[in-house]
């Protein structure tokens, strides 16, 4: 062999072993990493940031949901807060009312006028003769007949007259009175009974005037 055989064969083991070394590191190269990336790996790379979007939608999304839940829960804790004071101050301002109006009672009671009877007497009337409140009076007729007294054109007009709570009804100016019913004259305005047999008698308990 001579020296221009050895130099073509040196050449062609040369161009062999560089065809082999080429396939060898074409088949382990990662084309992602390549500049001149293909399609199919743009595609690639699109989809992942896609799902990564979503995904990220999607949290923040719940969170805002959950914010708003979170929201509405504390708007329900203040308003079943201030109906529990309300309601506490409604319990309290009864209760204030009441305590006034046993205090007003009391006060009523005790400066009463001292003609007033703390329990009922027995009052004779003869024909013609009537009984007027001077302030609240209770009246139980015993025996006779008796009418209703209502001197007030007011009343009258309103038809308020005496108040029969035995019968649960009003007795207006002129109408009868049952006997052993309990009548009640709510104030001092010309409301009372008049007598219209010869003799009457009633309980009363009050302060009154009697007239004829």
């Amino acid at each position: 062999m001579n020296i221009n055989e050895k130099i073509a064969l040196i050449g062609l083991c040369i161009v062999i072993a560089a065809v082999g070394a080429v396939t060898v590191f074409a088949d382990g190269y990662d084309t992602s990493a390549d500049p001149l990336v293909t399609v199919s790996y743009i595609q690639n790379v699109k989809a992942e940031i896609k799902n990564e979007i979503i995904i990220e939608l999607d949290i923040n999304s719940v969170k805002t949901h959950m914010d708003e839940i979170s929201t509405s829960i504390i708007a329900l804790e203040q308003q079943q807060s201030k109906q529990a004071a309300d309601i506490k101050a409604l319990k309290e301002g009864g209760a204030s009312e009441s305590s006034e109006a046993d205090s007003e009672a009391e006060s009523k009671t005790v400066s009463a006028p001292a003609v007033q009877a703390a329990s009922y007497e027995v009052v004779r009337l003869t024909k013609g003769q009537t009984i007027t409140a001077d302030s609240s009076l209770e009246l139980i007729p015993r025996s006779g007949s008796l009418n209703a007294v209502v001197t007030s054109e007011t009343n009258r007009v309103n038809k308020v007259g005496l108040s029969d709570l035995t019968g649960a009804k009003e007795i207006l100016d002129g109408e009868p009175i049952e006997n052993n019913h309990y009548i009640l004259v709510s104030r001092a305005d010309g409301r009372g009974v008049t007598a219209v047999s010869d003799e009457c008698y009633l309980m009363v308990r009050g302060s009154y005037t009697i007239v004829g």
